[in-house]
């Protein structure tokens, strides 16, 4: 996990997919990912249901998708079940909906800081800023439960053997609660150690020592690894990534080194700096931030390698110019399994280009 707030999934969407000459039926027969139809998924996920505004974008393997070539017209979502433990509030909320498959890249290779990096070229609207109704349910021992939502679209064309996507957006209720409780169910498909990790060591050893969040994204030999650092700076720093091989000790010194002599108060070294990546913080200034995304080589050799990770921020606004985040964590996966699903996804009172969570779960989604 990436942090504290869901420890859930993602959300479970059903598309109701109709060969190209065919009507559509009433119910869906299948779910994204596939045979998910009659059988409860193992997490939960409050976007794109919960929280308005809030952006989430679901990525698809082609594995993941049995239904053939034929047009995709109408979305489900149902409750979880499994992982409820109390009523759920009907409400509604207002969904625009894009989708893609044309150049999506597979699970693995999504980036997770930039929506945009990540669309198809056949990306469309599918579904104008619609008022969906969430109707209320409250869990049973029945699961799963029924697909109570449901959402025609403008059909989208579908080519099997392609990745699927599907964007969220939420845009600000008109009315109802701010307390909404409302999970859609979802499938998390594997531990995530089996894919990779990045782990922060402890935020209070980020210079400051508060405000920061450093959070990655970890692939296995041929996909990617994304780690970001947010530290309330200005927007275009020069920032620099750091990559070491110990976070014990670093050219005979012991690590971490106190940066206070030098000049730098409050801040120190924490991994060996063996290598690094020069970059900017991000040009609209949103938190800060400092992204890397770098593409581990195809080799077995590296699957389960352990390395560590620092980000620094040239910063004249604050202390004496500097901005260092804590020790990150990063394992790479092993070379399989290959990824089945991306989940990403952001709420906040400005939703912009750079989503603030990435989890291996995604929703269930059925066709016609």
């Amino acid at each position: 996990m990436l942090h504290t707030r869901p420890a859930l999934g993602a959300a479970a969407i059903l598309i109701v997919v109709a060969p190209l000459a065919r009507p559509l039926a009433q119910s869906p027969t299948d779910t994204l990912p596939t045979n998910f139809l009659t059988r409860e998924a193992n997490a939960r996920h409050w976007v794109p249901v919960q929280f308005a505004p809030s952006r989430a974008q679901t990525t698809w393997d082609s594995t993941a998708i049995a239904f053939p070539t034929g047009t995709i017209s109408r979305l489900y979502l149902r409750p979880d079940v499994a992982e409820t433990t109390q009523s759920m509030v009907a409400h509604s909320l207002p969904l625009t909906i894009h989708m893609s498959s044309v150049g999506v890249p597979p699970p693995g290779h999504v980036i997770p800081e930039s929506y945009s990096a990540n669309r198809g070229s056949d990306r469309v609207q599918v579904l104008g800023q619609t008022n969906l109704n969430f109707p209320a349910f409250t869990p049973s021992t029945t699961s799963p439960a029924n697909w109570t939502v449901s959402i025609p679209i403008t059909p989208f064309a579908w080519q099997s053997g392609r990745n699927l996507q599907i964007e969220w957006d939420v845009g600000t209720p008109t009315a109802g609660p701010a307390s909404w409780t409302w999970f859609c169910d979802a499938q998390r498909f594997d531990p995530p150690a089996s894919y990779g990790f990045f782990r922060r060591n402890n935020d209070r050893d980020a210079c400051p020592s508060t405000g920061t969040t450093y959070a990655g994204d970890v692939g296995g030999p041929g996909e990617l690894m994304s780690i970001w650092f947010n530290s309330l700076s200005g927007p275009n720093l020069p920032a620099v990534m750091f990559l070491g091989t110990s976070d014990q000790t670093w050219g005979g010194l012991t690590l971490p080194i106190d940066m206070a002599p030098i000049g730098f108060p409050g801040c120190k070294v924490w991994t060996d700096l063996t290598a690094g990546v020069a970059t900017t913080t991000d040009p609209s200034g949103v938190l800060g931030r400092v992204a890397v995304t770098l593409p581990i080589p195809y080799s077995n050799n590296l699957a389960g390698l352990r390395i560590y990770s620092q980000d620094f921020v040239l910063d004249p606004s604050f202390g004496n110019g500097l901005r260092a985040s804590d020790l990150g964590i990063v394992q790479i996966g092993n070379a399989v399994p290959r990824r089945q699903g991306k989940h990403l996804y952001t709420y906040a009172t400005a939703i912009n280009d750079l989503p603030e969570y990435a989890l291996d779960l995604t929703p269930i989604v059925g066709i016609r």
